[in-house]
């Protein structure tokens, strides 16, 4: 049975696509955390479907199909962790990318409020890897930035005091993940396996 045909919104239907894709990277990430390994540069960029994978909205049934389909890639900044809470003070992770799904979209940032000023303190790498998480999801389903400026101080300072903004389609379980998933204070912030279990990805 085709999308089309249960007459899902044009919207439903991104929002549809996002829960497939974001369900299995979450899949990935779970993977790598109980490895004690952060991937530390989660964007769109680093997110490969395979063609035989993509989402072309024609059958219902194989959203929820887990293939194996979607990759993260480019672990050139990836780390593994001695120890599950082991501090970080390199601030790796790409300040910017540039998003392919707007030519509006200039800049964004994948890395957490506490990893753009963690030279003193540091910071625990894992909540970041949700963080990106987030910023992906966000970007994926407005087509805007949750954060953005025009240098990267800029960014950094809006990750850090801004808050993202929530359109009137978002329904109360999307936003409640962003919540989640965004939270400007690491220790509250979603685990992966909180993500994994939200609410949001039952359909």
């Amino acid at each position: 049975m085709s999308l089309r045909k249960i007459g899902l919104s044009e919207r439903e239907k991104i929002e549809l696509s996002a829960k497939w894709l974001f369900y299995q990277v979450a899949n990935g990430v779970e993977y790598l955390h109980s490895n004690n390994i952060m991937h530390r540069d989660i964007k769109l960029d680093n997110i490969l479907v395979s063609s035989s994978s993509i989402i072309s909205c024609e059958f219902f049934n194989n959203f929820w199909k887990d293939d194996g389909g979607v990759k993260l890639c480019d672990f050139t900044v990836a780390k593994i962790l001695e120890t599950p809470d082991e501090i970080c003070y390199d601030c790796e992770g790409t300040p910017f990318f540039t998003s392919e799904i707007n030519e509006l979209i200039e800049l964004t940032h994948n890395v957490g409020p506490e990893v753009s000023f963690c030279l003193k303190d540091g910071y625990v790498p894992r909540p970041n890897d949700i963080w990106a998480i987030g910023v992906c999801i966000y970007t994926y389903l407005t087509e805007e930035l949750p954060f953005n400026g025009e240098s990267d101080i800029e960014v950094q300072i809006a990750t850090k005091d801004k808050e993202y903004k929530i359109f009137d389609w978002m329904g109360e379980d999307l936003q409640d993940l962003l919540r989640g998933l965004l939270d400007k204070d690491p220790t509250k912030r979603y685990t992966i396996e909180e993500v994994k279990a939200h609410k949001w990805f039952v359909f």
